[in-house]
């Protein structure tokens, strides 16, 4: 498996794992254990590790701010920047560029 396929994969780890109901974070984690070997794709792997943990508190603190009625413009919003970015981030990992950042994204592990 080439590179570039792993930088792929890992890029719509995220994604797909959210669409079967799980934590986005465990995609780019499995990836990280099964490919650690190769440290592009291992530092690739922490860093969407840190953006889907960072896109999970950003979700859940604009779920809780429905009860004040901010959160019903906030988190569509939030949601589908999340999905924009994750299409941008696939595509450019298809590319070999790992250098895509989302925003938003807080350090957890270095």
């Amino acid at each position: 498996m080439t590179q570039d396929t792993k930088l792929t994969l890992t890029a719509a780890s995220g994604l797909l794992i959210s669409l079967i109901s799980l934590p986005s974070v465990v995609g780019p984690l499995i990836c990280m254990l099964v490919w650690k070997e190769d440290s592009v794709v291992e530092s690739f792997a922490r860093a969407r590790i840190n953006t889907q943990i960072s896109w999970l508190i950003w979700l859940f603190l604009a779920g809780l701010s429905c009860f004040v009625l901010v959160g019903f413009v906030v988190l569509p919003v939030l949601i589908i920047m999340w999905l924009v970015c994750s299409i941008i981030d696939i595509v450019r990992a298809a590319a070999g560029d790992t250098s895509f950042r989302f925003p938003l994204t807080i350090d957890f592990l270095k």
